[in-house]
């Protein structure tokens, strides 16, 4: 929460905005390496600068060749790797700056694929090594288990909502300061976005992440709702992407636990 709300800070957004794209132009002008981040901004390209931009490939590709070197002793070894990966793409575009953690609803879904085509892969190799272990009874306990932790998590993701919705009530006019755009999810554009606002004496600035960032502008006013208590706590009309996830998630639990392993299992759970 910050207490420095200015009432010309639209037109100053606006001046900034000018300012940087004239930097960005003469940057691009002079002929020198640049690094552009996916919310747009440019700046010139240092050893440093390019090492820590790339850095997530490198890594990416160094697990790839991990992948193949491993599969061609043991495919199963490969299996955990692959999954590893998985989850490791999701927990890494779930960090949206500064250290914060802010999964998107459908990286949920990411890092359980991983988990489960790992969690595969490293039971079939104990079963390869000890032809006692109960294969069978292992994989009826497993179904039960992704089942149970992912019905879990949709209630979760619903819970907050509704909690989010209970508690946000109070409509206020907010500014947006600053967009940063991370990628898109069915073909819309999503990222953080700062916001600014007054509420009784005091002015807030607070960001929602993994915001779908459709016709919205910085420098344009939107209503948004807070919670009175935590004023710094606020939702966006319109954005309930958490909703469907979480109803998902808790179907596809509760199919996973009862149904599937019943009928593989004949509901000897």
């Amino acid at each position: 929460m910050e207490q420095n709300h200015d009432k010309n800070s639209g037109q100053e957004q606006n001046y900034d905005y000018i300012f940087e794209e004239l930097d960005r132009q003469e940057l691009l002008r002079s002929g020198k390496p640049v690094i552009t981040y996916p919310d747009g901004k440019t700046e010139a390209a240092t050893g440093k600068k390019l090492f820590k931009a790339w850095l997530p490939a490198l890594i990416f590709i160094a697990a790839c060749i991990l992948l193949v070197i491993a599969s061609n002793f043991n495919p199963m070894t490969g299996m955990v790797i692959f999954g590893m990966i998985f989850m490791a793409v999701a927990v890494f575009v779930s960090h949206v700056g500064g250290g914060k953690f802010r999964p998107q609803p459908m990286m949920y879904l990411f890092f359980i694929v991983g988990l489960a085509i790992s969690y595969a892969g490293a039971a079939t190799i104990i079963y390869e090594e000890k032809p006692f272990f109960d294969m069978e009874l292992f994989k009826q306990r497993s179904l039960l288990g992704f089942g149970i932790g992912t019905a879990i998590l949709g209630i979760c993701l619903i819970a907050g909502e509704i909690i989010r919705m209970r508690t946000c009530r109070t409509k206020v006019q907010a500014t947006c300061k600053e967009i940063k755009s991370i990628g898109r999810i069915n073909g819309r554009p999503f990222g953080t976005i700062t916001w600014t606002y007054d509420w009784e004496f005091g002015s807030y600035t607070t960001k929602t992440h993994n915001t779908i960032i459709g016709e919205l502008c910085e420098g344009m006013s939107e209503t948004v709702y807070i919670n009175p208590a935590h004023p710094e706590r606020i939702r966006l009309k319109g954005q309930r992407g958490k909703w469907g996830w979480g109803v998902f998630y808790m179907i596809a639990g509760i199919f996973a636990a009862c149904f599937l392993s019943g009928m593989m299992f004949g509901g000897n759970i």
